[in-house]
């Protein structure tokens, strides 16, 4: 049962990601499941870069909001990270997000 429930949640973010229009997933379950792992491996296979926003190691992140323009939000990623997020390229997934 669980291996089909991570085949299905990953062929439908692969579907995602072949998407013309990305809107943000939202993936929600119990600790210790394994979404990490899913959105790494998913990452891995299917986009050429991989940026993983851990806010529970990295709480200065938070920040990266304080202005909730999308560009604004990226531009501080970036100046953080001092990594690009390409678009269609990079899989910027935020983890840890304590709702």
């Amino acid at each position: 049962m669980v291996k089909a429930m991570y085949r299905a949640l990953q062929k439908e973010l692969i579907q995602w990601q072949k998407a013309r229009k990305h809107e943000p997933i939202l993936l929600h379950g119990a600790c210790q499941v394994g979404k990490t792992f899913l959105i790494e491996h998913v990452a891995k296979e299917n986009f050429q870069h991989f940026m993983n926003i851990n806010f529970e190691l990295m709480p200065e992140m938070c920040g990266c909001f304080d202005d909730i323009a999308p560009k604004a939000i990226l531009a501080n990623i970036k100046a953080i990270t001092r990594q690009a997020i390409i678009p269609g390229k990079t899989l910027l997934f935020f983890d840890e997000i304590q709702l």
